[in-house]
């Protein structure tokens, strides 16, 4: 961008939602606070936990998104954008931003972390992955960005029936087997002709026998980065 551009939103947006413009630290699983995490592992979404950051993805899946929801509206593919697993809900947020008002983002999540008899235990131990639905609520208005939000709440086998309508991006960052195939049992008979499926830490939580066992067969699959896919 030369001096006589204007910065464009989804840009600085994308920005905030990192915490990129100030210094942030780390956090270990306790919540414990570390050094400041340099802003390569942010471009990368490698920071592992940060301590204010709105998302943990990192630009280049936070671009995936917005890149594919740009060609599902340029496409006239319809539906909905739904992710499930939202964390902090930054990359929902960012969504909301990239989506046009005639159009619901959901928001889906337990807000109280894994469920306990998940096999993937050990990611019920860690109290950073509990964000209340209250808190993500609150960052969404923070963004002015509140409208057209759908909240559903409650572990992916209970809830996500609650989806009726089509959806044209659906992101699944489940990162356990088993919810994420509650996900794909579920909303992926949701997803419109033309739309597009994200699974983010596909390889960093090895879920490919996952999309094998629910297609028959191993999808082709497009790298965003070193963990997450796209098709």
């Amino acid at each position: 961008m030369n001096k006589n551009e204007q910065p464009d939103y989804l840009d600085l947006l994308e920005k905030c939602l990192m915490h990129w413009f100030w210094p942030e630290q780390n956090m270990d699983w306790n919540g414990n606070l570390g050094g400041i995490i340099p802003l390569d592992l942010k471009e990368t979404g490698q920071a592992a936990w940060p301590s204010k950051s709105f998302t943990m993805i990192g630009r280049k899946r936070l671009r995936n998104i917005r890149d594919l929801i740009a060609r599902a509206v340029a496409d006239n593919v319809p539906g909905d954008f739904a992710e499930c697993g939202v964390w902090r809900g930054g990359a929902c947020i960012y969504a909301r931003a990239c989506l046009p008002l005639d159009r619901v983002v959901h928001v889906c999540d337990s807000f109280s972390g894994f469920p306990p008899d998940e096999p993937e235990t050990h990611w019920t131990t860690y109290k950073c992955l509990a964000v209340s639905q209250v808190q993500v609520m609150e960052s969404f208005e923070k963004f002015g960005l509140e409208d057209g939000v759908n909240f559903i709440a409650g572990y992916f086998s209970a809830t996500l029936s609650q989806i009726t309508s089509p959806l044209c991006v659906l992101r699944i960052d489940a990162d356990s087997r088993r919810s994420t195939l509650d996900v794909l049992t579920h909303l992926w008979p949701r997803l419109s002709v033309g739309g597009y499926l994200i699974c983010d830490d596909y390889k960093s939580c090895r879920l490919e026998p996952v999309f094998e066992q629910f297609f028959g067969a191993a999808p082709v699959v497009n790298d965003i980065d070193q963990s997450s896919i796209w098709f």
